[in-house]
This record gives C-alpha cells, structure tokens and sequence, in this order.
C-alpha cells in the first residue's frame, strides 16, 4: 500500500488515482497524520509527498516529522514535496532565478526512478521556490533551464520538481511504475473483486447486528455505497431519499420506481424552499442545505434506531470541500451529511 501525504495540492488525489490505475493499493493521508499512526499504516510499501500550494520556508507551512523518513520505506516527493524533503534533511529552499509554471523541458540523468525515460523530457512544473542546495548525500538527478535540482536521490529516498500524475508529463506514468515495482517492490492488486469482498467483510465485522441508514440521492456515489453496504448487512440497511423540491421534473418518481418500496421517501419540498427564500449566495444555500439534510437524518435515524450512516463520497468533493484545518483551499462545500 502506497501513502499519499496531502499538502493541499489540487492534484494530490489525482496521484492517488494514478497509482490506483497502475494497479497498486494506495490511501491519501493528511500532512498531521502522527508517527503512530504511521506505524499503525498495514502493508505500507512506500510513500508520496504530493505538491501543494504552501512554501516550506514559512513558519506555518504544513510539514511532518522527519521521523517519517525513518519508517524503512521508499519516499518520493513531488513538487512541495520535494522542496519539504530537501529542507527537512539538510538541503537550503529558496527562491531561484526563476519561477516556472508550465510545461518545460528537463533532463533526467539515469537512474532506477528514470529508467525508460532518461534524457530530455517534457514536464509540467509549477513552482516558486526550489531546491537550492541538496541534503547531505544526495546526488542530482535532473534540471531544467531555471532549475538546478529538478530531481535528486539518496538510498530510499527520490524527488523530482516537476508533477508525474499530469498527462503534460508524458513520461510520468513510466515514472511512478518505476517508483511503485522497481523501488517499492509493490504488489499488484490482482482481483478487485477479492479488493469488494474484503470492504464488504470490513463493513460486516465494524457494524455487527447493529442498524445503518444510508443517505441515497439516486445518484452514482449513494448508490454504490448502499450497493456495497446491502451486501455485507442486508435488512440492516435502511436507504432514504429526501425530495428537496430541487430535484429534476420527475426524479422523484424515477428514483422511487427504480428502488423500489424498501426506498423510504422524505418529502420536504416545503422545509428546504422556506429556508432558502431570498438567499442569493451559492455558498450560504450549500450551507442552508447541508444542515437541513442533517436533521431529517438525525429523525430518520433515530426512527430506524440507526448508528451508522452510509454516503456515497467521491474525490472531487473531499478536494473540493477541504477543511480549514487542512492545507488545501476550500472550493466550494458540500452539503454531504
């Protein structure tokens, strides 16, 4: 299992997709996440700093414990990510010559995290600072017009500048194999139907006898997730759908022929309306909705005598909807319960 540390960058979970299509479990972990929860981490076979939008140079930055570097697992930075492990073991971060933002060119000099694709390359970079300095007993790697240090190594550590998860980089999927089966030795996920089974499993052993409602909007993400759930708990499930008064002409009925009569139907065309009369802020109505589906679920819960909630949650919303105490910037918010 591959550990991406979330920095903020937007395309933070699109490294973890990456490494997903590769065929390579993987799990994105906030920048906090503690040395002991590090420890705790099952089958960790590497790490990846991802990019984010901070420079490590501030007092406020987000950063981790140098500790992390100890843990026995290759550890690849990409961008910030670069940069913070450069600054944490020894080098000097700073403003170079220049900035770069864009595609650029950048020679790669031969190593195992280069294999294949050595030589001059097209790369996205998007940057201010840099690594001006390597740590102690790091060697160079690459460089660029305006960069220097556009990729360094040592032992089980690696970190390039540039970002391999973008389809500008055309050999960035040939860079993160090399980093996932030549430097990690990762194992392949080899039948995602094993992968299903093991989350129903998952799901039987944490929920037991208890009862779970599962929010359902008749959309992809709500239906998967209440797919899954019914499997591992069955009549322990109960899935409801509320009618907002938002909702597409004839969705309602679509949604009810489709589910069937175990659906149960929450009609608050009026509730939700009354509430959001004379609101003209996207962000405020989000808000305004987001807390009226919690109370219909707190009702409806305590009716069905509920102690878990199933929502169907995808990437784009926890990017999207970062927390104010994470590193990334909040898009917009979601009114997901």
């Amino acid at each position: 299992m591959i550990a991406v540390v979330d920095f903020g960058g937007q395309t933070c979970h699109l490294i973890n997709r990456r490494i997903r299509e590769l065929g390579v479990e993987s799990r994105v972990v906030p920048f906090h996440f503690s040395v002991r929860s590090w420890q705790k981490v099952s089958s960790l076979e590497g790490i990846i700093l991802s990019g984010g939008p901070s420079f490590v140079n501030l007092a406020d930055s987000p950063t981790i414990s140098k500790k992390v570097f100890a843990l026995g697992v290759p550890v690849l930075g990409i961008c910030y990510g670069m940069q913070l492990m450069g600054k944490l073991l020894g080098g000097k971060v700073g403003r170079g010559k220049a900035k770069e933002f864009g595609i650029v060119e950048a020679d790669l000099k031969k190593s195992v995290l280069f294999a294949g694709c050595s030589g001059r390359q097209k790369a996205l970079m998007s940057h201010g600072d840099q690594v001006l300095k390597l740590p102690p007993g790091f060697i160079n790697l690459g460089s660029s017009k305006d960069v220097i240090n556009a990729a360094m190594g040592k032992d089980n550590f690696w970190a390039i500048q540039f970002h391999p998860e973008v389809v500008h980089t055309p050999a960035g999927k040939k860079i993160l194999e090399n980093y996932l089966f030549k430097i990690c030795k990762a194992r392949r996920v080899k039948n995602k139907d094993l992968w299903l089974k093991s989350q129903v499993q998952l799901i039987k052993e944490r929920v037991g006898n208890d009862k779970v409602i599962c929010g359902l909007s008749g959309g992809v993400d709500s239906a998967a997730a209440a797919a899954i759930v019914n499997e591992a708990v069955g009549k322990q499930l109960k899935c409801v759908y509320v009618d907002t008064g938002l909702m597409r002409e004839g969705e309602t009925k679509e949604i009810k022929k489709y589910f069937g009569k175990s659906l149960i139907v929450v009609y608050a065309q009026k509730l939700f309306l009354a509430a959001l009369k004379g609101q003209t802020d996207p962000e405020k109505k989000r808000k305004i909705i987001g807390k009226l589906f919690i109370k219909i679920f707190e009702k409806e819960a305590k009716k069905w005598g509920a102690k878990f909630l199933v929502q169907g949650t995808i990437y784009l919303d926890v990017i999207e909807s970062a927390k104010k105490s994470d590193a990334a910037m909040t898009i917009k918010s979601h009114h997901n319960v």
